[in-house]
């Protein structure tokens, strides 16, 4: 379904400018569905899967009447819309259709971003209607400003993870460049550019980058993920309280593919992120959380890409292993520089390798 939707426009990868005017490396444009009614219907299947019991629909204009309207047409669900503004002539409707206060209703949108259009059709129609069920096809996993619940079939984070194993298919690579070299950006632009055909993930520090230099950073690191076709990984290791780490998020979550966590946070940080990778172990230290990984993105397996581990962590799930402190000679392994240890590529059976300075030296 992900392929479908980026084959047809619907996810697409690029430099957009939002509503909001933040600029987004994805925008999420669930509309076009109307002009593929085989996908529409597939999609349309799906989310009448989730929605349990209910008697009436209703779609949230414009993104979500399409979608309504199949699911009312194909399961004989009577369906009621919110007008943009109430009608001033006739009998002045505001919710079109017929209902009773006893319809259990599902509510239903294309996206979320920030859950306001949705938080707005709910609070006119809460004491028209019994609202059950509130589900979009996709959430972009950013600061909700609704006080509801909203399921979705497919998220930010499952779009980011069919990326990843396509491109690593395509390119037949494991490789994440540690990309910090950030005292000569020119540099590391030419760097990034004669490995861009190998690169399946780019691995930054935004913190190490220097002030003057921010600017310019993310815009050529979009940029250039966009050309080469290889996603972005903030290894910021959040490990605060969730209202911190969200303030910290804000400024990653529309450029950003990826973010590590670290293992020793609370839980329900997660929630609050996409593409989250967390660090069980590290490559300088004999510590283990893998126990303790693998319950936490479990329990938040919607938000959670995989680890950061010296080891394959085994899961029943599709949570990937990413491994640090590799150098690319064959002939060196099992050696320390400074506090970080290296093995030779030989040496590591996990699905991604992370490469820095082997590289770069």
């Amino acid at each position: 379904m992900i392929d479908q939707l980026i084959q047809y426009g619907c996810i697409q990868v690029g430099n957009f400018t939002l509503k909001n005017g933040d600029v987004s490396k994805y925008y999420f444009d669930i509309r076009k569905l109307i002009s593929y009614p085989k996908l529409l219907a597939q999609v349309c299947d799906a989310l009448y899967l989730l929605m349990g019991d209910f008697d009436i629909i209703c779609g949230i204009p414009y993104g979500a009447l399409p979608l309504a309207t199949y699911i009312s047409v194909t399961y004989n669900k009577p369906m009621i819309y919110v007008r943009d503004k109430q009608k001033e002539y006739g009998m002045k409707n505001l919710i079109e259709g017929n209902y009773e206060k006893t319809d259990r209703c599902v509510l239903l949108d294309d996206v979320i971003t920030s859950g306001a259009s949705i938080q707005g059709v709910y609070d006119i129609i809460k004491e028209e209607v019994n609202v059950v069920k509130t589900i979009v096809v996709l959430d972009r996993q950013q600061e909700k400003h609704c006080k509801i619940n909203v399921d979705c079939l497919l998220n930010k984070t499952d779009v980011i993870q069919y990326r990843l194993y396509d491109i690593q298919k395509r390119k037949n690579s494991k490789l994440c460049f540690a990309a910090d070299l950030v005292d000569d950006l020119p540099r590391l632009w030419s760097i990034i550019t004669d490995i861009g055909k190998h690169l399946v993930i780019c691995k930054i520090h935004m913190d190490i980058v220097p002030v003057k230099d921010r600017d310019e950073f993310i815009t050529k690191i979009m940029e250039l993920s966009i050309q080469y076709d290889f996603l972005v990984m903030e290894d910021r290791k959040f490990n605060d309280i969730s209202q911190i780490v969200q303030k910290q998020y804000k400024q990653f979550e529309n450029w950003v593919d990826m973010v590590t966590v670290h293992s020793l946070v609370a839980p329900e940080v997660l929630q609050l992120l996409s593409g989250a990778v967390i660090v069980a172990n590290m490559s300088n230290n004999t510590y283990d959380f893998s126990t303790e990984a693998v319950a936490m993105a479990i329990q938040y397996k919607r938000n959670v890409i995989g680890f950061v581990s010296q080891k394959r962590i085994k899961n029943t799930y599709d949570f990937i292993t990413m491994t640090p402190g590799i150098t690319t000679k064959k002939d060196e392994t099992n050696y320390s520089d400074a506090d970080q240890k290296y093995r030779s590529m030989n040496d590591v059976d996990t699905d991604i390798f992370i490469i820095g300075r082997s590289i770069y030296n």
